[in-house]
This record gives C-alpha cells, sequence and structure tokens, in this order.
C-alpha cells in the first residue's frame, strides 16, 4: 500500500488482492457479486442501495456504502447536492493497461533485489516486482517471480487498439529490461481499464 510521499508504506504478503479476498470470506452470504447499482440514497443513520441481480430488481438498506469512481457515483448518488455532481460528472479519467506474469526459475535473478523498475521509452513505464518481498524474508530463494508492468494514459491508448499483441509487446520489451525473461514466464495475464485513474 503506498504512503504519497513515504513510498511502500505496508506490503500485504500474497498480495493486494489477499486483502479483499479476506474482506469477503469475513462477510461471507453477505458479499453479492454480479450485481448492477441503479441508485443509492442517504436516510438518517444508514443508505439505501437499490441494484439488479439475476433480472431482477431489488433494495437493501445498508449502514454505509463505498461509493464507485465519479463517472459511475454522479450517476447512481442520486441525493447528492447538485453541485457536487455535476463536479463528479466532469472528472476525466485516462486509460491504463498492466499485465501480470508469474516465472518458474529457481535461481537468483537480477530483479531479485528491485521492487520497481523505471522503463522509459518502452510499451509500460514501470514494472513491480511483487515477489521482492517475500525474498527478503526466505532464507533460501524460493522458485518463481510476480512481475507486473502498468502503462498508464498515452502508452494505454496506444495498447488498448491492439487485440492480442499486448502480451507479446510487453514481453520483448521486458526481456530488454531484465535479459531472459520471456523464456522464464509460465503465465500472463493482461488487463485493460479504458477508465482507469482521473
Amino acid at each position: 500500500m503506498w504512503n504519497i510521499g513515504a513510498g511502500v508504506s505496508q506490503s500485504i504478503l500474497g498480495g493486494a488482492s489477499t486483502l479483499t479476498e479476506s474482506i469477503a470470506a469475513a462477510l461471507s452470504n453477505r458479499v453479492w457479486l454480479n450485481a448492477t447499482v441503479d441508485e443509492i440514497f442517504q436516510k438518517k443513520g444508514s443508505v439505501i442501495v437499490r441494484y439488479r441481480q439475476d433480472g431482477a430488481e431489488r433494495e437493501v438498506e445498508v449502514r454505509c456504502v463505498v461509493r464507485a469512481p465519479a463517472t459511475v457515483s454522479h450517476r447512481i448518488a442520486v441525493d447528492l447536492d447538485r453541485d457536487l455532481r455535476e463536479a463528479l460528472s466532469k472528472i476525466v479519467y485516462g486509460p491504463y493497461v498492466s499485465a501480470a506474469f508469474l516465472t518458474d526459475e529457481t535461481e537468483r535473478q537480477v530483479w531479485d533485489d528491485a521492487y520497481a523498475i523505471a522503463a522509459p521509452k518502452r510499451s509500460f513505464n514501470v514494472l513491480l516486482n511483487h515477489s521482492n518481498i517475500q525474498r527478503g524474508l526466505e532464507p533460501e530463494r524460493q522458485p518463481g517471480s510476480s512481475i507486473m508492468t502498468f502503462s498508464p494514459g498515452s502508452l494505454a491508448r496506444r495498447l488498448l487498439e491492439l487485440d492480442d499483441d499486448i502480451r507479446r509487446i510487453y514481453l520483448d520489451d521486458l526481456s530488454q529490461v531484465l535479459p531472459g525473461f520471456a523464456d522464464k514466464v509460465v503465465e500472463a495475464e493482461v488487463h485493460r481499464r479504458p477508465t482507469g485513474a482521473p
């Protein structure tokens, strides 16, 4: 987790999804997936959420909600102050593309001691070594690594136009930054976010 101005301030072993998976497990059957929120509005001490799930319109009263990005919040938060809703509707989001790579190497790698590596003039501007934190806790190096690439703004716009070439483009650039990297990849997943960050 990032603390602006202080860099990485907390690390979650197992990755950020461990946090949401743990919250979901604690909430058990109170987590609903594949539901579309149409409207939320406040009452005194609670919030009403109107949503659709499995083709049916439903409503639930809850203590609080975590609102979605501005592109959605201005639409569904119907009782917000008019000026605030208008301001939310004007926030522009830029795209980003990212990819995660799992590798199967068994020996020490040049990237083991680096958490982040800037990569100017490539298809991504930074690569993150999420296994770096684990490396510092291991008495001896365990197999594999977890590497992520990140392409915001104009880099993402160029990539979004492509179909299945993104993985190959990333691997070509990764192999220039980390020689031999592509030969060690056993799994890769690309994520496209046309509405990425404000």
